[in-house]
């Protein structure tokens, strides 16, 4: 079984990437903790300068996965406590990172759209509905 999210290093620029393109890389609690533990490792790290935030397979990220929700069964209010903090903590940790930090969208995004948006950068692959012909309202 491979981790659900992995770290790679290119010199000064670091890489997170979501690896479960099965799953439309779709974040279950332990994609969550995972993720976590990747910022953790850079925001530590003063020899990173840069951050990509990138995604194995053909979905950037389809957002919490349903499989989970599905198989939680009466039990879902006590695992979705395990899995909603480790989730906005990343999402707080990747926004407020030292380094820019750049999302590259190479595919669908689906819920998983605030990972994308916490970068300083978004670089979407070229017709990505959620980006095609789309402003931020600051900018309009």
């Amino acid at each position: 079984m491979t981790a659900p999210v992995v770290l790679e290093r290119d010199g000064h620029v670091a890489a997170i990437v979501l690896s479960r393109p099965e799953q439309s890389n779709a974040i279950d609690p332990d994609a969550a903790q995972a993720l976590n533990v990747c910022i953790d490792t850079v925001a530590a790290d003063a020899s990173v300068r840069a951050m990509m935030l990138r995604a194995a397979g053909r979905h950037f990220c389809a957002g919490g996965s349903i499989a989970f929700f599905d198989q939680a069964g009466a039990a879902l209010p006590a695992l979705l406590e395990q899995f909603i903090g480790p989730l906005h903590a990343a999402i707080h940790k990747l926004a407020t990172l030292p380094v820019p930090v750049i999302s590259a969208v190479n595919g669908p995004v689906g819920g998983g759209i605030g990972l994308a948006l916490c970068a300083d950068i978004v670089l979407a692959a070229e017709g990505i509905a959620a980006f095609r012909g789309k402003r931020a309202p600051c900018f309009t």
